[in-house]
């Protein structure tokens, strides 16, 4: 990685939620490392509190997911949020139970570190696409009521034009 990917890196949060607690202090040390902030939790239900708590600031949602009854209800929720930032899965299983075709990358353990860093890289950059889409449309939106109060101005009565 070279110094601009680390200034990437400094500005992105990330919720990463893993079970395993060897794994979670692992990957959890390593992330604290590259990024601006983590939330790190190892269960789903403080993980989704969590990302709603935080979900303006987060980034990146990292998921462990061993067991597909308990943590893909945890993906399928953050993805129907509002703006829900890029997930990733690592999982030990390349099944349709363990991963999701619609998160932005499933990684098949082992996890090879670099590749867990270029996802993180290219997940900023959906950040920044994502981020310029939204000041996109408040900025046609202003355009739009600013128009709009314009046009309202000139439709009063006895106003001369």
């Amino acid at each position: 990685m070279n110094m601009a990917d680390e200034s990437v890196f400094k500005r992105l949060s990330a919720l990463y939620i893993e079970t395993d607690g060897y794994s979670r202090r692992l990957l959890s040390n390593l992330l604290q490392r590259r990024l601006s902030s983590i939330y790190v939790s190892d269960s789903g239900r403080d993980a989704l509190e969590m990302y709603r708590l935080h979900k303006d600031t987060i980034d990146l949602v990292i998921i462990d997911v061993d067991n597909c009854v308990t943590d893909m209800p945890i993906v399928e929720e953050i993805m129907k949020s509002d703006g829900a930032p890029p997930i990733i899965i690592i999982t030990d299983y390349n099944d349709k139970y363990h991963t999701n075709d619609k998160v932005f990358r499933n990684i098949i353990k082992p996890l090879n570190v670099r590749q867990l860093l270029e996802a993180i890289m290219s997940s900023a950059q959906v950040n920044a696409e994502r981020f310029l889409n939204h000041m996109f449309s408040s900025v046609l939106l202003f355009i739009a009521a600013y128009s709009f109060s314009c046009l309202s101005l000139l439709a009063l009565p006895g106003l001369p034009l």
